[in-house]
């Protein structure tokens, strides 16, 4: 599908919307966007609490609240409308966290206005996103609060460029340390109500380990309210593009509230038409990509690298490389005066020291000489040959203390025992999951396993988020650039 057949099917589709309509979609580092009356200020109904999260967590990341601290839901301050804690009897502790939680996986209102009341107020969630330079995007007042004043008569007045320069700027950790940008997306998630844009979308929210992936991953807040839809968030793909976006319809003339409901459904079929096109960018359909990775039947070994297989490794960064600067990370692997690293001398070290590693395929039929560690099949990317030829490449050592980097960390590991490492780790994307299988591979060789990552590759630590890593802080490199830092203990997989 070209740019200019998606965009007339958009605006085809956005002229049966009987209301005003705003949107706002926009490539996280760059690419693709698309807008219609992003500017426009409207009625964000409970979107709005997406904000209010963002606010919480920066003031705890301040120190001056946490997450883990109990309070109580008094019965002053039960009010009505979307949630659970109406229902439920007052004089229940919970955690600051789970006020958070409620708020955005149920749009509970009455623990939306005890996350305000514990970021200090409406004032300082707009002080919040001031701060961050973001423009036509604040809260007006709380839920059920009622104002003579017409400015203040909706929850929230945002445009959708508003919503996705707030998500933008957290997403890349521009608002928020890493341990409280996993967090905020780690809740919004969790968010139940999926049936506006990722009505029709592949995901696979529950039981996702069970599942036969990849999927996209979708992070967003809807909103409904009478004559309101609205839903914003992040959408993340399994090859590491990641979209900002939002959708809202102000003066919808149908009244109910069903998942039927006109507005919601024109939401639905826009985000469908979205996701269409952006899988045709990339050579995938949407049919592709729900296909199961064990489909095809192709084997695969990881072996000990050798010094012939120098020109393949050297292939593979390039292509990495590629991926990354087409992702917004160009500064990895790459030094000031322009050094591409992984240097050849570089990777003779590691073979020298029989710290290399690579995922090769083999030939139909062909069977590894020793099983590797969680050995399975997976399919090719669309249009690759099951031929015989590597696909990934990484650095593994395991020991005690023996990444002098991880001596210093800001933050805390997990564990003190034997650990191992994975360093380099590339593939050039002709292997669905290759990464994944080089970390689990790891995984089971170690049962205990440290890694870094910079922090523009989005990629990686979805992988690695995916495979039960938990982030512990930032380390810095002989070169002093800082990394994210992540482990498994074993414990998660």
């Amino acid at each position: 599908m070209s740019k200019e057949s998606f965009e007339k099917q958009m605006e085809d589709l956005l002229r049966q919307a009987d209301g005003t309509i705003g949107i706002s979609i926009r490539q996280i580092g760059g690419g693709f966007s698309y807008a219609h009356q992003e500017d426009v200020l409207l009625s964000t109904a409970s979107t709005m609490k997406l904000m209010v999260l963002g606010a919480l967590l920066e003031k705890c990341q301040q120190g001056n609240e946490d997450l883990q601290r109990f309070i109580e839901y008094k019965k002053e301050e039960r009010i009505g409308g979307s949630g659970i804690l109406c229902d439920l009897t007052p004089g229940l502790r919970l955690t600051v966290r789970d006020a958070a939680v409620l708020m955005i996986v149920l749009s509970d209102n009455t623990a939306t206005n005890m996350c305000i009341d514990l970021c200090g107020g409406v004032e300082t969630v707009n002080d919040h996103i001031r701060r961050l330079g973001v423009k036509n995007c604040s809260i007006n007042r709380k839920l059920g609060d009622s104002s003579s004043d017409p400015l203040k008569r909706n929850l929230s007045d945002t445009s959708a460029r508003g919503f996705v320069d707030y998500l933008t700027v957290v997403r890349t950790e521009q608002a928020l340390n890493g341990a409280m940008t996993k967090e905020f997306f780690d809740i919004l998630r969790l968010q139940r109500y999926k049936d506006m844009f990722g009505r029709y979308l592949p995901l696979e929210d529950y039981f996702e380990e069970e599942a036969e992936g990849p999927y996209p991953v979708l992070m967003n807040k809807t909103g409904f309210m009478l004559g309101v839809r609205t839903d914003a968030g992040i959408l993340a793909l399994p090859d590491g593009r990641e979209f900002a976006y939002a959708f809202m319809l102000n003066d919808v003339q149908d009244p109910t509230y069903a998942v039927t409901n006109e507005a919601a459904v024109l939401i639905a079929e826009a985000g469908k038409l979205f996701y269409e096109y952006i899988q045709s960018l990339s050579g995938t359909s949407q049919k592709e990509s729900q296909a199961t990775p064990k489909a095809n039947g192709i084997n695969w070994t990881i072996r000990k690298a050798r010094y012939e297989d120098l020109p393949e490794m050297l292939r593979i960064y390039a292509a990495a490389r590629q991926f990354m600067r087409e992702t917004g990370n160009p500064t990895q692997w790459v030094g000031p005066d322009g050094t591409e690293k992984p240097t050849r001398e570089t990777l003779e070290e590691d073979i020298r020291q029989e710290k290399s590693y690579v995922l090769e395929t083999l030939a139909p039929g062909e069977k590894p000489e020793t099983p590797s560690p969680g050995d399975e099949r997976e399919t090719l990317a669309p249009g690759a040959e099951p031929e015989p030829r590597i696909r990934a490449v990484f650095y593994y050592d395991e020991g005690l203390r023996i990444e002098p980097t991880y001596a210093r960390i800001e933050g805390a590991w997990i564990g003190d025992d034997r650990y191992g490492v994975v360093h380099r780790i590339a593939s050039d994307g002709s292997l669905k999951g290759a990464g994944r299988i080089c970390l689990r591979w790891a995984m089971e060789k170690s049962g205990h396993l440290r890694i870094d990552t910079h922090e523009n590759n989005h990629s990686m630590q979805h992988v690695l988020e995916q495979q039960g890593f938990d982030y512990c802080g930032t380390i810095w490199l002989e070169d002093g650039d800082p990394r994210r830092a992540y482990e498994w203990t074993g414990e998660k997989s």
